[in-house]
């Protein structure tokens, strides 16, 4: 599961969220992948291109 949040070309945030087996048949929810682009600098970048904030394996 992946979300993508932009404003106006400028300033946005990429998560990346896996279903995983939790205890007792319960689901949870891991952050995989975090990237942010918090200048807001009214430039347009792919997401591969912006900062990795929080990366877990």
């Amino acid at each position: 599961m992946a979300a993508l949040a932009s404003g106006l070309g400028d300033g946005a945030s990429q998560g990346m969220l896996c279903l995983i087996d939790g205890p007792r048949e319960v689901l949870d929810l891991e952050l995989r992948l975090f990237r942010e682009k918090a200048d807001c600098d009214k430039t347009v970048t792919e997401p591969e291109d912006w900062p990795l904030t929080c990366q877990s394996l």
